[in-house]
């Protein structure tokens, strides 16, 4: 034999393997024809195009049909293998809840509306006597000063000659009393506190409506969002078809949520809600079934009053008031645009609290008259738009749990729940996977990696899951939870109550691995597809529930307004002349910024072109020799332009798509970096 006969022999291999590639080869075969056409679609097709939404999402529906048809009829164990058998129906169930779940979606997401040509090219509707008049109002129950400060300089700010500030003070608060006669600004308190923010927004339509010349819209503003000086500016001109009730903006925040923030991805990855406000309602628009979101949005006083005022019904009492407006036939539209700004849930606990309320108050929804079953005047898609929320709500996080959950079941008891090979899964769950990657990133374009999303789902899957129970069975009222913002978060914080759970499965795939891997036995230990592919999803499942682990580790931030600031200013200190720098972060009373020779310590002003100049003391900083951090004693004058520069001036936020490459330096800088040296 001649030294070449290795290599003939290999490369006699690869060609019988080319022309006869076997089944696993086939598989793979269409895997890559997928991820062709997934970038293929990406380069070639536009969100913006309802005819290429309909193209990917039709294909998705397909594969969707496809895949759920193998499971069914493939990969079942036999039915007199009860225990296998049972556990791989109930596993199915809740997996074709989820696909359902993702079908209506699929509907939803196959067009969208974009209004801002419509306010671009609108004309003053209003008849020349006068601007209508609006109300700004600021529900508050016990939120402190700082937040409820911040948010009212802001609304005094907005422009617009006919508008009046209306602070909902539930808290009975004499201090917030005096700072709104300070301001100039109305202040209401209740004598009862029932049915919490719905309530108390009824109490004040029920003061301005006795009025001899009540307004003609409100504006609602939770108390930690601060609206942009435009936001009636751009709000009203959709107001001009007297149909709308009404106009809806998304929310952005100034803060990073706890999932940028305890994964140290603030500047590399967008917030968790973008994806819904900046896909989601858009879509949902496009056929005329977007919904309130409470916040940040501009409502008709006439269609409040055909409704009977907000209703009490639900804790999520926005979403029902979309429905209530449009059984009088008013309907809601999206205007997506940042015209507002404020504070993200700034811990896990509040997150999920958060979360929970939203999906209880949804099926305290599905319930009600005004439900997708209920005698009602709403129209067909109404409905449909209660269904798909109580899917995504049921579905969705009831296989989050159960997958990361399922590949236990394996390892410790040997049940096999989904009975097949490695070439079927790459053909129909790798090829169907793959599509719906694609999807996702073809209508986000960057809004959502499925990998974070799977672990911010993970960590509120149990808690929605105890809601969803009590809102469809339990009859007892629900105490409306307040999503606590503000406070000291200068400090690392481990929560345990979220994180023992998450270190329990870990712990149990970790042993798991150890029985079903290292130790001989029959079955599932003999080395069969199904062991290797058990393997890979909790792999996988291991990847996720790390990043969940690491969502309980509350890592320090700075004040909740503080905010990257990049722009020149200057530093004067007592007797001497002012000195060249850049701001780093500045927040209401606080600064950072680096520059050279500046002072160790002392008290000085801090100028800014185009702003104020505050008073400050100079402090050390600990990360950087050229820099300075700086405690801000702002006067009431500069109080209020901080406001504007900070919070009022028109900007698009910081961090509206992911970058993956940045992403990952961020991920392996948090992995590297102790949390308390985090910030």
């Amino acid at each position: 034999m001649g030294p070449w006969a290795g290599c003939a022999d290999s490369s006699g291999e690869r060609m019988n393997f080319l022309l006869y590639p076997g089944e696993l080869g086939v598989s793979l075969f269409w895997l890559l024809l997928t991820l062709g056409a997934v970038l293929l679609s990406r380069s070639l097709l536009r969100p913006e195009r309802t005819a290429d939404r309909v193209l990917v999402l039709g294909t998705a529906l397909a594969l969707t049909g496809s895949y759920l048809h193998w499971r069914v009829t493939e990969t079942l164990p036999p039915p007199d293998d009860t225990p296998d058998f049972t556990a791989a129906l109930l596993f199915l169930g809740l997996e074709a809840t989820a696909a359902l779940a993702s079908v209506t979606s699929f509907v939803l997401l196959s067009r969208q509306r974009n209004r801002s040509p419509e306010v671009d090219s609108a004309l003053p509707w209003w008849p020349s006597e006068g601007e209508p008049s609006v109300a700004v109002l600021v529900p508050t129950y016990d939120e402190e000063a700082e937040v409820v400060e911040r948010t009212v300089t802001g609304a005094l700010q907005v422009e617009h000659p006919a508008l009046e500030v209306v602070v909902l003070d539930d808290g009975d608060r004499d201090w917030l009393e005096s700072f709104c006669q300070s301001r100039g600004v109305t202040y209401l308190r209740r004598d009862e506190h029932h049915h919490a923010k719905a309530g108390n927004l009824n109490a004040a339509l029920h003061h301005l409506l006795s009025r001899d010349h009540p307004p003609d819209f409100l504006a609602i503003l939770d108390a930690d969002f601060v609206p942009h000086r435009d936001f009636l500016e751009r709000t009203l001109p959709l107001m001009a078809n007297p149909s709308v009730g009404i106009v809806q903006t998304p929310q952005h925040f100034f803060n990073p949520d706890p999932v940028q923030q305890n994964l140290g991805i603030g500047t590399s990855y967008p917030d968790e809600q973008r994806y819904f406000f900046d896909t989601v309602q858009p879509a949902r628009d496009g056929w005329g079934i977007s919904f309130c979101c409470g916040s940040c949005s501009l409502l008709r006083v006439k269609a409040l009053q055909a409704a009977g005022g907000f209703p009490t019904e639900s804790i999520t009492e926005d979403f029902l008031l979309s429905l209530a407006l449009q059984e009088h036939g008013y309907t809601t539209v999206y205007l997506n645009e940042a015209l507002t700004e404020g504070l993200a849930p700034e811990g896990i606990k509040e997150f999920v609290t958060q979360r929970t309320r939203w999906s209880l108050g949804l099926f305290q929804i599905a319930r009600s008259r005004l439900g997708p079953l209920g005698a009602n005047g709403l129209r067909l898609r109404d409905r449909f738009s209660v269904l798909d929320a109580a899917l995504y709500w049921t579905g969705t996080f009831s296989f989050r749990l159960a997958a990361v959950l399922v590949p236990l079941l394996y390892w410790w008891f040997d049940l096999v729940l989904v009975d097949t090979d490695l070439p079927a899964v790459v053909l129909h769950f790798g090829v169907y996977y793959l599509w719906m990657l694609g999807v996702f990133s073809f209508l986000s374009r960057g809004k959502l990696l499925p990998l974070l999303n799977d672990a911010s789902q993970l960590i509120v899957a149990p808690a929605v899951l105890r809601s969803i129970a009590s809102g469809l069975f339990s009859r007892r009222p629900h105490p409306f939870e307040v999503t606590a913002k503000g406070g000291d978060h200068s400090q690392v914080l481990l929560q345990w109550r979220f994180l023992v759970p998450v270190l329990a499965v870990l712990a149990l795939y970790l042993g798991g691995f150890a029985y079903g891997l290292l130790l001989p036995g029959p079955g599932y230990r003999a080395g069969t597809d199904g062991k290797w592919i058990v393997l890979f999803w909790s792999l996988y499942n291991v990847l996720v529930l790390g990043l969940t682990a690491l969502l309980c580790i509350e890592i320090p931030r700075p004040p909740g307004d503080t905010r990257r600031f990049l722009r020149p200013c200057a530093l004067r200190t007592t007797g001497e002349g002012p000195r060249p720098g850049r701001v780093l972060e500045l927040g209401l009373d606080n600064a950072r910024i680096r520059g050279e020779d500046l002072p160790d310590s002392g008290e000085g002003t801090l100028e800014l072109p185009s702003g104020p100049s505050v008073p400050c003391s100079v402090e050390e900083d600990s990360e950087r020799a050229d820099a300075r951090r700086l405690r801000l004693q702002p006067r009431p004058r500069d109080y209020d332009q901080l406001v504007a520069l900070l919070h009022s001036a028109p900007r698009t936020p910081d961090t509206l798509t992911y970058r993956i490459g940045r992403l990952l330096r961020d991920l392996f800088r948090r992995l590297a970096t102790p949390a308390r040296e985090m910030r």
